[in-house]
């Protein structure tokens, strides 16, 4: 049971028998003096503790804050500051709208009209759905409470008043074109005021500033994916999220040349908060962003299998669909706690849910896996309209309609039961393909004039996932061809969009990991095409140069040693030796073995060439730290098992010959003997069939050298070896071969190789 202190009576107490006499102990000169609450605990209405013991009470001390002590310092009223937003949100939407309709005016004078707006000032401690933790006290949750805040009066005029402009300077690739958020300023945040620490990583308050807005993150990043409020300062966002402030550090950290060891340092214990944070649910907004940007700018790990992006954007999804993020207008029907759902946590909810859809669309379409969400999905169709009714930044909503367009791609090609070997004629397989070809020249006119270069690549990437889905088509198909020579082009299109893009400072180490992996896949589409019976209509020059490039590439995108980008690109050279040897592909279709990855069965197919050919050079990496090299769980424990540690070095034929691709097969070995029997009349008559045998092996000038003896499609014994860097390839074949070590051709599935002495 509560206690209430009394409330002494401010009337002299009256003289009489009854009247007891006030205790003189103290003179007035040794009063105590009146003590004063800091602001943050007088905002809060809590007991402030502990200011007479040193700079900060305990409260302020306990939660990293900035203590501060103002006895003119007034409560705001919440009803009164929004209020006051409300009425702040209709005078900017008339300035807009007025600057927009003045004809001849510049970006400059337009922006002048707009009221002068300081840095917001720090989160209150009452906001508690703001801040990322467990939960409010008392058991509350309310996911958007005062998503839009109001500037303190007494702080504002302080506050700089610099304007931030998310864009490269002086290059012609803009920015997507970014909306301000309705009840938001859009101005450069404060300075970082407070030093923080995670694990033994410390930074400073001017390396905080750095990171976030001078020159990284909200300059360099966030113009790829804006899902972020750029307004908020350093000290907001930690006070909100802590693992929201140290995801903006850790992606800020990749292209930070100051302090090169931030980026690695912050790995561990950016990875452990993290899944403390994904063990404590109802997750906030802020952790789900945190989430979503982590897979988007992924921490490389050794191997795909543990690559968590495809696991933690599940998480991000479900967790939206927790909070009630995709339906938002219905918010409330989601929680337990009664509240107003304003038009501000309406757009912040449909933003978070737009952003998730876009990293798991990227993610799930890279690695072959089936969509996560639906193409039919009410808040996407609503957030794509040309109204714009959740005012989604502009870039954003662009990417957005982009990869709903892919998501419909990869529905409709996972139901299509051609992809799976079913009784679909080629005539019927082949109709799907080109009417989404259809509707994807419909949706680049409805963008064209309205978006940047930068959605230009995300348009030829959704093109090129597109058109790969020609490989799974039956080789009768009378679409197939022109589909697969379209895929070429559009590949060779978009490695050279990325090198233009590639010219300006920092790009590489700053877009999303869905480009490398785009590059990648562009690659594999021009070799795998330059090796087949396409090569005679193509010009060969300029896929080797597209080829070379698209390794540069990966190499630039390298921010750490043997990360993704940079084994990728020790992978693509290995394959293009690979298929170098093989002296029968150029006259064969460009088919796969492996078809049941969707757009990414090119990419698993070529995977699986690579490893079965290093299949005699596997070797232990346990000692290294990687992941063991066994088979999976289900087939371990399988009751027909007949050993207790399966031997993963049994050779295994992942190509045999199965009935899907029995015809396939018979094509092939009819095309080997009638080779067989050219080469056998060459060499009666002292020729050479074709011009594939006096080249040396490596990448030369006509791209296609073949070793002697090659009848199977795979190198003999007497093949150069790539891993051997005396051998014929030299140090083209092997990148940077002076700070190369072993490489291990399991690294995409098991257990990863080494780039490190």
């Amino acid at each position: 049971m509560a206690h209430f202190k009394p409330i002494r009576s401010a009337l002299p107490m009256p003289a009489g028998d009854n009247a007891q006499p006030v205790a003189d102990s103290t003179t007035s000169s040794e009063k105590r003096p009146k003590r004063i609450a800091c602001v943050r605990c007088r905002q809060s209405k809590l007991k402030c503790e502990g200011l007479d013991k040193g700079p900060k009470c305990i409260r302020c001390a306990k939660n990293s804050l900035v203590c501060e002590i103002d006895s003119d310092f007034k409560r705001i009223n919440k009803r009164a500051k929004l209020e006051d937003l409300s009425e702040e949100v209709k005078q900017l939407r008339s300035i807009i709208s007025r600057s927009q309709t003045e004809p001849g005016s510049s970006h400059d004078e337009k922006r002048s009209g707009s009221p002068s707006h300081g840095a917001t000032a720090p989160a209150d401690s009452t906001e508690h759905a703001l801040v990322d933790s467990p939960g409010p006290p008392n058991g509350e949750f309310t996911p958007f409470p005062n998503v839009a805040r109001k500037v303190s009066s007494s702080r504002s005029q302080h506050a700089p008043n610099n304007t931030f402009t998310p864009s490269f300077q002086g290059s012609s690739i803009e920015s997507p074109t970014m909306s301000i958020p309705r009840g938001h300023s859009f101005h450069m945040p404060q300075a970082a005021t407070t030093s923080h620490q995670l694990g033994d990583l410390h930074i400073t308050p001017q390396q905080t500033s750095s990171l976030f807005n001078v020159t990284s993150f909200f300059e360099d990043f966030h113009h790829f994916f804006p899902i972020l409020k750029p307004d908020l300062s350093p000290e907001d966002y930690y006070e909100r999220s802590p693992l929201l402030f140290w995801t903006i550090i850790a992606i800020a950290a990749r292209s930070y040349d100051e302090e090169v060891g931030v980026y690695s340092s912050l790995r561990a214990p950016l990875d452990k908060l993290m899944w403390e944070k994904i063990s404590v649910t109802p997750h906030s907004h802020l952790t789900i962003q945190a989430i979503v940007l982590l897979c988007v700018w992924p921490f490389s790990s050794p191997s795909m299998i543990t690559n968590p992006s495809f696991m933690l954007i599940s998480i991000a999804r479900t967790a939206c669909m927790h909070l009630g993020l995709h339906r938002p207008e219905i918010l409330q029907d989601f929680n337990r706690v009664k509240f107003r759902v304003l038009s501000e946590h309406v757009e912040e909810a449909a933003k978070v849910w737009a952003g998730c859809f876009v990293a798991a669309e990227s993610i799930t379409s890279t690695e072959g896996q089936g969509p996560l969400f639906v193409s039919t999905d009410p808040t996407l169709s609503l957030a794509c309209g040309e109204q714009n009714i959740y005012h989604l930044p502009q870039g954003l909503r662009h990417i957005l309609v982009i990869q709903r367009f892919l998501n419909r791609v990869n529905c409709s090609m996972a139901a299509d039961t051609s992809t799976r070997g079913g009784g679909s004629s080629a005539y019927e397989a082949g109709t799907l393909l080109a009417s989404l070809e259809d509707d994807l020249h419909v949706l680049q006119k409805q963008l064209e004039g309205s978006i940047t270069d930068m959605c230009s690549i995300w348009v030829a990437g959704a093109a090129l996932q597109l058109q790969v889905y020609y490989f799974l088509e039956p080789v009768d198909s009378p679409a197939r061809k022109h589909g697969l020579l379209r895929a070429y082009h559009t590949a060779m299109e978009f490695i050279s969009q990325i090198e233009r893009a590639n010219e300006y400072d920092k790009f590489s180490r700053s877009v999303p990991r869905y480009f490398g992996a785009m590059v990648k896949l562009a690659a594999l589409v021009v070799m795998k095409l330059l090796f087949s019976n396409y090569s005679r209509i193509l010009d060969i020059e300029a896929g080797k140069k597209a080829f070379n490039t698209a390794m540069s590439i990966q190499r630039a995108m390298s921010v750490e040693n043997n990360d993704f980008p940079s084994r990728d690109s020790v992978v693509l050279t290995h394959l293009w030796a690979i298929n170098q040897s093989n002296g029968t592909i150029r006259d064969q279709e460009p088919t796969l073995r492996l078809n049941t990855r969707h757009s990414a069965s090119v990419l698993h197919d070529s995977l699986w060439v690579w490893r079965n050919y290093y299949a005699e050079r596997e070797f232990n990496t346990e000692h290294l730290g990687r992941p063991p090299r066994v088979l999976p769980s289900l087939i371990q424990h399988s009751p027909v098992a007949t050993m207790d540690t399966p031997n993963v070095n049994i050779p295994f034929d992942p190509y045999a010959s199965t009935p899907q691709n029995s015809k396939l097969d018979h094509q092939q070995q009819h095309q080997q003997q009638q080779q067989q029997q050219q080469q056998q009349m060459g060499s009666m008559h002292g020729m050479q069939s074709g011009n594939m045998s006096n080249t040396t092996p490596g990448l030369m000038s006509d791209g296609m050298a073949a070793p002697p003896g090659q009848g199977n499609g795979m190198m003999d014994n007497t093949s150069p070896d790539p891993f051997d860097l005396m051998s014929s390839y030299g140090s083209y074949m092997i990148p940077e071969a002076d700070s190369s070590g072993m490489f291990y051709p399991n690294w995409m599935w098991d257990a990863a190789f080494s780039m490190q002495n």
